[in-house]
């Protein structure tokens, strides 16, 4: 398989896990608290996650799902969304045991032509940030990961 190597990060399979959950009735979350108090990303679904990942890394902004596991304290990825979809997309970093401070890393999704936020994920308390779009409209877009110095990440994402 393409991305067997990758797939034994926890960071990747945690992002992979928790960006598949199929959102239930009544889910919800904010820029400050992406994930439902109640829910967490959603329920868990195996083949959605499964699906992200075979998708690969993020080479071109046509493919509808995927990942990326890099280092970074900034990054963009563009994706192009070609007719009206939902959007999920999951940040996932590790805090290290005995760490009295976590890293701080956020997510922005923009609209790229104009750039104007359309959503953002900007928890300050654990080491996890998730966007969702239940109908997103067609366009280019702009998701970037903010941080406030470089950090292994990894990122799954779907439309």
């Amino acid at each position: 398989m393409q991305s067997a190597g990758a797939a034994l990060d926890i960071r990747l399979l945690k992002a992979l896990l928790l960006n598949g959950a199929v959102k239930p009735v009544g889910w919800s979350n904010s820029p400050a608290a992406p994930l439902d108090r109640r829910y967490g990303t959603g329920v868990l679904n195996i083949y959605n996650s499964y699906r992200q990942w075979r998708g690969g890394p993020i080479s071109n902004s046509e493919n509808r799902r995927g990942w990326a596991l890099t280092t970074a304290s900034a990054k963009d990825y563009l994706f192009n969304i070609p007719r009206n979809a939902s959007f999920a997309a999951t940040l996932v970093w590790l805090r290290t045991i005995g760490q009295t401070n976590i890293s701080n890393l956020d997510l922005f999704l923009y609209r790229d032509s104009d750039p104007a936020l359309i959503a953002s994920s900007e928890s300050a308390v654990d080491n996890v940030e998730h966007i969702f779009i239940s109908s997103l409209p067609a366009g280019t877009y702009r998701l970037r990961v903010i941080g406030d110095h470089a950090e292994t990440y990894a990122l799954a994402y779907e439309f």
